[in-house]
């Protein structure tokens, strides 16, 4: 929360064996590189990298995306960082933002390796649980979203086959079709939300989907003799 904290060495005694310790003179101007001699192992590599992060890291809460980045003004050591986390196995990107190098993963799975690699395995584990519900949750809301877009496919082709069933009802009387589409007709006054396959289980005696799509089909051309002025004419069956 936008919180900055300082690690301060002001003892020079402590200071000369941080120096001696990183191969540094600090009697000399300081050119900060990453001293190889220090990092052969991926221990040592790991605790560079924990190093790095502590001082200039950040990581985004997992519940808000995935983003991991490390910060220095140098641009050699951004470099020298960057194949030291290749040869851990974590590939990172870089990029320069004002006068920073910035070293970067948006990879959730190379986020969660390199906080367990620098001893924050509860960390690594909350952006797992964090990926595991957003997961969950685009499956639900496609499913939900694909149920939903069924529905109302269902029902557009229910109210076509709907409208000229109710023509022919109120201009001649369902009576006057043929036995099979009557019972086609009443089947879907009665079950509007139904679809094809469903209202063929409901009709039974071995309609198929297919075979109630075509008298649906009779159906539409019969109410379409009726608008052409065949109201009181013979209507063709076949």
């Amino acid at each position: 929360k936008l919180k900055k904290y300082s690690f301060v060495i002001d003892n020079k005694e402590k200071l000369d064996r941080v120096f001696e310790a990183l191969g540094l003179n600090p009697g000399k101007a300081l050119f900060l590189r990453l001293n190889g001699a220090l990092v052969e192992e991926d221990e040592t590599r790991a605790a560079f990298v924990r190093g790095a992060f502590l001082t200039g890291g950040t990581v985004l809460e997992p519940d808000t995306g995935y983003h991991l980045e490390l910060v220095t003004s140098r641009f050699t050591l951004s470099r020298e960082a960057v194949a030291l986390l290749l040869e851990l196995e974590l590939p990172a990107r870089l990029a320069v933002r004002k006068s920073n190098n910035i070293i970067y993963f948006k990879e959730s799975t190379l986020i969660e390796e390199l906080l367990t690699r620098i001893g924050a395995p509860l960390s690594a584990m909350a952006i797992m649980e964090a990926k595991m519900w957003r997961e969950l949750r685009n499956t639900v809301n496609r499913k939900v979203n694909c149920e939903t877009a069924n529905l109302e496919k269902t029902a557009t082709a229910a109210a076509i086959q709907l409208d000229p069933i109710n023509k022919i009802a109120e201009n001649r009387g369902l009576d006057t079709l043929p036995r099979g589409l009557r019972i086609a007709a009443e089947a879907r006054i009665s079950h509007p939300e139904a679809t094809l396959s469903e209202l063929a289980d409901i009709i039974g005696g071995g309609i198929t989907k297919s075979g109630l799509n075509h008298r649906f089909r009779k159906i539409l051309c019969l109410a379409g003799e009726l608008s052409n002025g065949k109201k009181d004419g013979a209507l063709r069956y076949d």
